[in-house]
């Protein structure tokens, strides 16, 4: 940020940036958790698609882990989970960083004060 820019100006801009970075990793969160659900659920239709062939549910389970259509979902939620593990690594990023600025911001509102 500007250090000329006007101080209500800078903090509007970081608390903007901020909430894009918590908006984005709740966004990624949801997507990942709908992820999760679908995949749990494919499994399932998966076991009972395998379980006449398979003979026990045990091997129908190996036989749905197994299945392409598993291995796609699976693929889908590790890239959503990683989008939104990263997108929440930058919101905790912007946070620190937000903190930071605000506890310097005050520090050197003090200091003038003291003058």
């Amino acid at each position: 940020m500007n250090a000329l820019m006007p101080l209500d100006e800078r903090y509007e801009r970081a608390l903007h940036a901020l909430g894009e970075k918590v908006t984005a990793a709740a966004t990624a969160r949801g997507l990942a958790e709908k992820l999760e659900r679908r995949l749990k659920q494919r499994e399932a239709v998966l076991v009972i698609k395998h379980k006449k062939e398979a003979g026990s549910v045990a091997l129908a389970e190996k036989m749905a882990l197994a299945d392409p259509e598993y291995e796609l979902a699976l693929s889908q939620w590790e890239t959503a989970n990683i989008e939104y593990r990263i997108a929440d690594a930058e919101a905790d990023n912007a946070k620190t960083n937000f903190e930071a600025w605000r506890t310097a911001s005050s520090n050197r509102r003090a200091e003038m004060n003291l003058r």
